[in-house]
């Protein structure tokens, strides 16, 4: 199986996730006989040098591949992933072009410009330009699903929303014609995951946390309306 540490030093920054909790639950994984490891930065608040010592620290202490997983939402990912390239994970995700960036990912062909030369570059750019001009005549069927992010979103170093579950979010809220409460829900999801003890807000977690926002957004009281889920949570159940 492939084990997956779910948050990072910067991005669970909380009483109980630090460096030595990380690298202790990763020697964890890999002695329950994980093939790989993933760091997974599912808000992109995993700052470039941050990444750069826990790679290394991590390549130092374990056998088995390293891969990393960032968001581009709050504009770190680029520099971040760059860090890691040099640090010298195993695996970096990227995205192309035409879906890259914002909720997503460092576009591909920008990351394999920052690391080869253009004499040295393995890869064929002009085919990976069909592929992004390919996608980008893709993604015009899906618009009614795009979030309104245009740029870098610096809220989310403050309350760690992933920005898949952001997305889904709004989509929720326009749904209900109430969209405008949308920084009501960002502001109200971090407090919930105080409350039950920093969770991680990864799937599952980060949606049975974003429906509990939401409840308490619309009934204007928290917890007056629980989900099976979130009560599961509570107790331990994930």
């Amino acid at each position: 199986f492939v084990g997956s540490v779910r948050c990072v030093l910067e991005t669970a920054t909380s009483p109980v996730h630090n460096e030595k909790y990380w690298l202790n639950k990763a020697k964890e994984i890999e002695s329950l006989g994980a093939k790989s490891l993933a760091i997974k930065d599912m808000a992109g608040l995993l700052r470039p040098n941050v990444c750069y010592e826990l790679v290394k620290k991590l390549k130092k202490n374990l056998k088995i591949p390293l891969y990393l997983h960032t968001h581009s939402t709050t504009g770190l990912s680029d520099a971040t992933n760059l860090k890691a390239y040099e640090a010298g994970v195993d695996n970096i995700d990227t995205s192309i072009s035409s879906f890259s960036n914002l909720y997503a990912h460092t576009a591909t062909e920008s990351f394999i410009s920052m690391i080869y030369d253009n004499d040295e570059n393995p890869y064929d750019m002009n085919l990976l330009t069909e592929i992004s001009d390919h996608f980008h005549n893709v993604r015009q069927n899906y618009t009614e699903y795009e979030g309104s992010m245009r740029g870098v979103d610096i809220n989310m170093l403050i309350n760690q929303v992933p920005g898949g579950m952001l997305s889904i979010l709004e989509k929720q809220l326009v749904d209900l014609n109430i969209e405008l409460r949308l920084k009501d829900l960002i502001d109200e999801i971090p407090r919930i995951r105080e409350d039950v003890g920093y969770v991680p807000l990864v799937t599952p977690s980060s949606q049975i946390v974003g429906a509990q926002a939401l409840m308490n957004v619309l009934d204007g009281e928290r917890y007056k309306t629980l989900n099976k889920e979130f009560v599961d949570l509570v107790n331990g159940k994930y």
